[in-house]
């Protein structure tokens, strides 16, 4: 399975990466399954991210429909995704408006059509990223 994400900004993209990883790999621990039933990868390009997944274990097909269809993320992980991020790009991050940027997150949709990158901005309203 091939899904896009997009944002305005490419630093939402990036933190929004972070974010449906994280939380799958955490709802896949739940429920007693690892690792080895899946392969996922992602790319990013500017302000859009390429999900490539592949699995043939049902279960985590659900746990994976669950993330980008249902979950609504939180403060906290925000914040933890935006920690993750500036470590492993050694950048710094200032998130300006905690309440707006969850929900900017949150508006971040799966989609099958893969839309033009327009914006490498890791600067944003609601989140800068520093080198």
């Amino acid at each position: 399975m091939k899904a896009y994400t997009t944002s305005k900004f490419a630093n939402y993209v990036h933190t929004h990466m972070y974010l449906a990883f994280d939380v799958f790999s955490k709802m896949l621990t739940e429920k007693g399954l690892s690792d080895s039933f899946y392969k996922l990868n992602v790319d990013i390009d500017d302000n859009v991210a390429v999900w490539t997944f592949e699995t043939d274990k049902e279960e985590v097909l659900d746990v994976f429909a669950d993330v980008i269809n249902e979950y609504e993320f939180t403060g906290p992980e925000v914040e933890t995704a935006v920690k993750k991020v500036a470590e492993k790009n050694s950048w710094k991050a200032k998130i300006i408006d905690l309440d707006e940027l969850i929900v900017e997150l949150n508006n971040i949709k799966f989609q099958k059509e893969k839309p033009n990158s327009t914006n490498d901005s890791m600067e944003s309203p609601s989140l800068v990223f520093e080198k």
